[in-house]
């Protein structure tokens, strides 16, 4: 692996640069022209590096080793072609530490500019971003000074490298981003913060309710820092969900709310995450079993077979409907029809 992956450590700061642009206007990661020029440093060495690449294995394999016994090896052996390959060891880290930097610059500025109206969303996010630029200043500090420690020390060894204090510093800083992760799991779908344009229902009124949404009881509390255009966008999606019934196409996803309402992915995900608090598969799979719950005690059962019955209901297979009726019933579907049967005769 030696030397063959050199350019891609170039692009970690450019990532961070478009994530935390890309967060702060709540938009999708597009990389636009003019932000082709952070590309250079990556371009230039993939250039230097691509003769490399045709090198016999057997010769690569012998460098490898020759590295490896011998450390300090490293800073004579060259196998890029435009400049020598120790400033790329060196121009890594304070590449990464100058993204860093002006990642935590326009971090700043957006506060200030926002002072007066963040809202809870937005200093989530911003904490979340401080937090990842730290994390990636206080790496590529790390990393600088271990390779400062590296370049003046002629007699250094692997173990020495290995047991740097700083080594040790960037190694566990890089355990705590999944580990961040885990705690904030928003964070891997965003945050949203677009406002929702209000939407008419078939009545031409302006305002929706959440009563006529039918929303889960736990559902319906909304907590005091969620602002009202995360409501009104959950809203409209349970508007959607128990109107338009696109549960019953076996292929309904969160892509075709997303689609459907013009609604950013992620937003969509945050809204059954934390305000909705229900998983969009569970509340799909409730919904598709009470549609086959109501076509069992109709007239349906007498047209159509079980078959029909699952296919109407939005089920993919025989399967999933079974194993889905049966947790949310705790009866199959026969057994739910005889029971209702029994009842009905009861109460006859």
């Amino acid at each position: 692996m030696y030397g063959h992956f050199m350019p891609i450590f170039y692009l970690p700061g450019i990532m961070l640069l478009f994530y935390v642009q890309s967060t702060l206007q709540d938009e999708s990661n597009q990389v636009k022209w003019k932000n082709s020029i952070h590309f250079i440093p990556f371009l230039i060495s993939l250039i230097t590096i691509i003769p490399y690449y045709f090198v016999s294995f057997n010769d690569k394999l012998d460098i490898a080793r020759t590295v490896i016994s011998h450390v300090n090896i490293h800073k004579q052996i060259n196998i890029t072609w435009l400049y020598p390959n120790m400033i790329n060891t060196i121009a890594r880290p304070f590449i990464l530490a100058f993204y860093s930097i002006a990642c935590l610059i326009i971090l700043y500025r957006h506060k200030i500019n926002k002072i007066t109206s963040v809202t809870a969303q937005e200093k989530f996010m911003l904490g979340w971003l401080t937090l990842i630029c730290s994390i990636s200043l206080i790496i590529s500090i790390s990393y600088s000074i271990t390779t400062f420690q590296y370049i003046t020390n002629n007699h250094i060894t692997n173990a020495e490298i290995t047991s740097s204090y700083f080594n040790y510093l960037c190694g566990i800083t890089y355990a705590i981003i999944p580990l961040l992760i885990l705690i904030y799991p928003e964070i891997l779908y965003g945050i949203p913060r677009n406002r929702m344009t209000k939407f008419s229902d078939e009545n031409g009124s302006n305002q929706l309710h959440v009563s006529a949404l039918k929303m889960e009881e736990e559902s319906r509390p909304i907590a005091e820092d969620i602002d009202a255009h995360l409501a009104e966008m959950s809203e409209r999606i349970m508007h959607y969900i128990y109107t338009d019934k696109p549960y019953l196409d076996h292929k309904f996803n969160i892509e075709e709310i997303s689609n459907k309402l013009n609604i950013p992915k992620h937003h969509v995900y945050y809204a059954f995450s934390n305000i909705i608090k229900k998983k969009f598969t569970k509340l799909r799979t409730e919904l598709r079993v009470e549609q086959a719950k109501q076509l069992l005690l109709t007239n349906e059962i007498n047209v159509l077979s079980l078959e029909g019955i699952w296919l109407k209901s939005g089920f993919s297979s025989k399967t999933s409907f079974f194993t889905s009726f049966k947790e949310e019933s705790g009866l199959t579907p026969i057994e739910y029809i005889e029971q209702n049967n029994r009842n009905y005769t009861l109460a006859k």
